[in-house]
């Protein structure tokens, strides 16, 4: 009877644990979906709750160090390649929190490693890292990983450089107290506040522009996905578009738009909120923009050598633009017009027509009250002056 007791106990045991483990498979999976439905980034749970992640534990070789409110963990033997980060670290992570207006900086775990295939491995396993990240942010972990080489190309990258982008990433999930924010949004605020601008992603740009092939901003996040030229094309067209918001109006305009997001407004309500139009319209208003930088991109794109063909292409896109640009304003002055129109219909005073009375002492107009319009005195006939010729009797007038 023990015996079958305990195989008994075996059996329902194993079948438990077979479903735990496929439950916890189906998690695992649900949530990679979510993640992959979104498209990978180097911020890539922003949507997740606190505790979804599991943070794999350092190996045995790693330090730790505290930085003011941040704890860095790297491998002894990386010592003289990270300094450079180390020393920035803690100054960076307050100079971002200060641009979005944050008194406090919560604790944030960062990790310091070799290659991507060890940031993988430090990474949560149930998010892995996009294939062509050199860093990457966890929000919900409040946990940032670096290496200290590119992948594909394993070329050295500028460890303190990347470590303050992603700080960004997990500042401004703090500072908007986790809202849900497009992702081209935070890396466009990101690659500024690591002063990652280079000659090459405004190329991209320029070239994305004369192809067409610049997304809408609605559709944007869909282009941080694995393939690099959408990639590259994404982080060019967010980086531009926030750069227009910061000079059209400066930091403390954008400061607004932050703590909109963090009353949970929705992100465009809070856009037009902020700078008073729609996004369809300030993304309207870049785009012309956004033209006029790269008119002459043809004469340098590429081998930088003067054209014919790339002449034609300039001569074609002003004509294009100037057309665009007369449509543009045409169709902004009907619409000024009709709400100027609309404004008048509420506001203007009625008129009424009063005949003008007449002092029969002074034969002069009497002052009719305001708003009113005076008509002209017309005499009656047996008023008027006569004088008589040739027996016959004439009016004057």
């Amino acid at each position: 009877m023990n015996v079958l007791r305990r195989l008994v106990a075996l059996a329902l045991l194993a079948i438990t644990l077979m479903f735990s483990a496929r439950e916890a498979r189906a998690q695992t999976t649900d949530l990679a979906a979510r993640v992959a439905a979104r498209g990978p980034r180097d911020l890539v749970d922003s949507a997740l709750p606190a505790g979804s992640l599991t943070v794999p534990p350092l190996p045995l070789d790693h330090v730790t160090e505290r930085h003011g409110p941040l704890t860095i963990s790297y491998p002894r033997a990386l010592k003289p390649v990270v300094e450079n980060a180390l020393r920035r670290a803690e100054g960076d992570a307050r100079a971002v929190a200060a641009q979005f207006g944050m008194r406090e900086i919560p604790p944030l775990a960062v990790r310091l490693v070799a290659d991507p295939e060890m940031m993988r491995r430090l990474a949560p396993r149930e998010l892995p890292p996009p294939a062509y990240a050199v860093g990457v942010a966890y929000a919900s972990a409040r946990l940032a990983l670096v290496s200290a080489s590119a992948p594909r190309t394993w070329a050295a990258s500028n460890m303190a450089q990347v470590l303050r982008h992603e700080l960004s990433h997990l500042l401004l999930a703090e500072a908007t107290n986790h809202a849900d924010t497009p992702r081209w949004l935070s890396e466009g605020i990101a690659v500024h506040q690591a002063d990652e601008h280079t000659f090459e992603r405004f190329q991209e740009l320029a070239s994305a522009s004369w192809t067409g092939r610049l997304a809408p901003l609605r559709r944007l996040d869909e282009g941080f996905s694995e393939g690099t030229d959408e990639v590259n094309v994404a982080y060019a067209e967010s980086t531009d578009f926030v750069g227009y918001l910061l000079r059209i109006d400066g930091a403390t305009r954008f400061s607004i738009l932050i703590d909109h997001l963090r009353d949970r407004m929705p992100f465009e309500e809070a856009l037009e909120q902020t700078y008073g139009a729609s996004m369809a319209r300030i993304e309207e208003e870049w785009r012309r923009d956004l033209d006029g930088r790269v008119a002459f991109a043809p004469l340098w794109a590429g081998t930088g050598l003067l054209s014919i063909g790339g002449a034609v292409l300039v001569v074609a896109a002003l004509l294009r633009r100037r057309m665009k640009n007369r449509a543009t304003l045409a169709r902004w002055e009907s619409e000024d017009t009709a709400r100027r129109n609309r404004w008048m219909f509420l506001t203007r005073p009625a008129l009424r027509l009063v005949p003008q009375p007449v002092d029969a002492s002074t034969d002069l107009p009497v002052e009719a009250p305001a708003n009113d319009v005076m008509l002209p005195v017309r005499r009656a006939p047996d008023d008027l002056p006569r004088i008589s010729h040739d027996g016959a009797e004439h009016t004057l007038h």
